[in-house]
């Protein structure tokens, strides 16, 4: 306490400012701001988590449905063949397969992954797309053909493609889908067994991706990132 004067001699006692009190106050402030800025840290995580896509099991595809990978897990099919191709197969730089529905559309294997996934992974389709679209995860080679190129059975059959990365016009080449063979069909951008872009459920006991070519077709998925297919409904 202090004494404050005021007329003659007249006093009273005046509590004393604390000199501690500037440097509560700036404490107080200094952690109001630390708690905000921290709020806003946390509420912009939660944000960014929120706009991540995640991975889940995606329903059978149709004409009008696209499979739930984000529109931020675009890959280099968007600049083939006017772009717009929906990934619904993956082989990993590993092998071939496992699918055995000779392109069906009627299995599944998850996790579903990206173009680039280091597992293989398929979903299901429904109808008739009126394209596909085979390629190299980094599209160093690719082909588009057509449901009708594809199915039905055939050995070494030349077989409709309607462009490729050699060859932007229509061409044939020569492929294998036989029945009674899980790895088929074998689908390639030049006559079978050359630049293989797709094969099923490959094994050292099958044919394989033909003579004395069981190890290059699988080099090949190495070397390039595996193999996708996309399909499309023009």
């Amino acid at each position: 306490l202090r004494h404050s004067e005021h007329g003659q001699g007249n006093s009273f006692l005046e509590p004393e400012q604390s000199k501690e009190e500037p440097i509560h106050t700036a404490w107080a402030t200094s952690r109001r701001v630390a708690v905000s800025l921290l709020m806003v840290m946390v509420v912009g995580c939660c944000s960014l988590a929120a706009m991540v896509p995640t991975q889940s099991d995606v329903a059978v595809l149709g004409a009008n449905s696209t499979i739930s990978l984000g529109e931020a897990r675009k890959d280099c099919s968007s600049s083939i063949d006017g772009g717009g191709w929906t990934l619904v197969r993956h082989s990993p730089p590993s092998g071939w397969g496992p699918f055995c529905d000779h392109l069906a559309g009627t299995a599944y294997l998850g996790p579903v992954g990206g173009p680039d996934a280091d597992l293989p992974w398929t979903v299901p389709w429904t109808g008739s797309p009126s394209k596909f679209l085979f390629s190299f995860g980094d599209c160093s080679n690719w082909l588009v053909t057509t449901p009708a190129a594809i199915y039905g059975q055939y050995q070494n059959d030349p077989r409709q493609i309607l462009s490729s990365s050699l060859n932007s016009c229509p061409y044939k080449a020569r492929w294998y889908n036989r029945k009674m063979y899980t790895e088929d069909p074998w689908i390639s951008v030049k006559d079978h067994p050359a630049i293989i872009v797709y094969g099923e459920s490959w094994s050292s006991a099958s044919h394989g991706c033909g003579s004395c070519k069981h190890e290059e077709c699988r080099v090949m998925l190495k070397w390039h990132k595996g193999a996708n297919v996309y399909i499309k409904w023009d």
